[in-house]
């Protein structure tokens, strides 16, 4: 297991409850990085803020964050937090809020000229801060990767980096915080952990722990997604899916990802689309896609045998949770330049050396002609 975790893990229903006891072991000044109306209208918020108040923790809260923020705004937070004389960075939210904590954390000492220069060429030097993620949707698995994503406006790109540097020092994973979602944030979340359980399995860098918890996380979000859609305030489900988002969290972190994100990446940058929605239209024709390297590796995961093959399964399950099949039926139009666009992207994205089957120009193409 390649895979570095975080120094300490919560895996505990209302843990947030105790949310200043836990960040009181890695700092006393925390700037609090968190999201927007999800983080304001939530009981468990105001649990959070109890906590922080009746400790001795000085806190800083930053400004709600947009969903997929830029990437300019990191440096904003880093500029807040320095301000503050922080000594932890913490990031309550989901995979947007989690990367920018990270990112904050992990750049804090450093010396640049634009944050940006970090996705693409630029290495982070220096340590960071320490840093606590707690995680309010079962999805992105960023409280124990590696990795982060954000847009770059000024290139028009999306873009990924891993680095052990990015790494928490705390992950807290509370099944009762997820309770708050809706149906469209439970339901792309578990399909974005979904695709990066799917990837990481048959990563050509995946191992004997990577792809067990890939596994099942893929076997638990099957068994209780639909559940979950219909009993949204039952606990037991939504400690499935978190763990399920937990374990392919730790997986991708491990194997990698592949082209499913690959296109996703520039997909979602363009139409600004949800994450999850965008990987749940694609992985199917990505399977299907990758079928004749690893169709043993996909048969270990049909866990419903009336299927004969991953490809259906995805298809008619996606289906009849009301996921679009492409994206041509959300009304969405591809263009030459654009399809030209997500081609260039595609190819460049460093997570193309984990898919299983070397990606050609007119693959791509091929693929999108079924997408849309």
């Amino acid at each position: 297991m390649k895979s570095a975790l975080p120094k300490e893990l919560v895996v505990t229903p209302n843990a947030h409850k105790n949310i200043s006891h836990l960040l009181s072991k890695y700092g006393k000044r925390a700037y609090i990085i968190r999201a927007g109306k999800s983080f304001e209208d939530s009981f468990w918020a105001k649990n959070i803020l109890d906590s922080l108040n009746s400790s001795s923790l000085d806190f800083l809260i930053s400004k709600p964050l947009n969903p997929e923020p830029d990437i300019s705004v990191v440096q904003d937070l880093i500029e807040e937090a320095r301000s503050f004389k922080a000594d932890l960075i913490c990031g309550i939210g989901g995979g947007s809020v989690m990367d920018a904590a990270k990112m904050t954390a992990a750049c804090f000492n450093e010396n640049f000229n634009s944050i940006s220069e970090y996705l693409y060429s630029k290495k982070i030097e220096s340590n960071g801060l320490k840093s606590a993620l707690l995680a309010t949707t079962s999805g992105s698995g960023s409280e124990v990767s590696k990795s982060v994503v954000f847009k770059d406006s000024l290139r028009g790109e999306k873009r990924g980096l891993r680095d052990q540097k990015l790494v928490a020092d705390l992950a807290i994973v509370d099944p009762v915080v997820t309770l708050t979602l809706d149906r469209a944030t439970t339901l792309y979340s578990a399909l974005d952990a979904l695709t990066h359980a799917v990837e990481a399995y048959v990563s050509t860098d995946s191992d004997l722990v990577s792809s067990f918890l890939a596994k099942q996380a893929f076997e638990i979000i099957y068994n209780n997604l639909s559940q979950t859609l219909r009993e949204p305030q039952n606990i037991i489900f939504r400690e499935r899916l978190s763990k399920a988002s937990l374990f392919a969290g730790i997986a991708f972190s491990s194997a990698g990802l592949g082209l499913a994100h690959a296109l996703s990446h520039p997909i979602g940058m363009i139409y600004d689309l949800p994450h999850g929605l965008v990987n749940a239209i694609i992985i199917p024709y990505v399977v299907e896609f990758n079928y004749s390297v690893v169709k043993e590796r996909y048969r270990d995961l049909i866990f419903d045998k009336k299927y004969k093959s991953l490809y259906n399964l995805l298809r008619t399950w996606f289906k009849d949770l009301g996921v679009a099949g492409s994206f041509k039926e959300l009304g969405l139009k591809l263009d030459n330049k654009l399809k030209d666009d997500i081609l260039s992207a595609t190819l460049n994205s460093g997570v193309l050396k984990y898919n299983p089957k070397q990606v050609k120009r007119e693959d791509i193409y091929y693929i999108l002609e079924k997408l849309w």
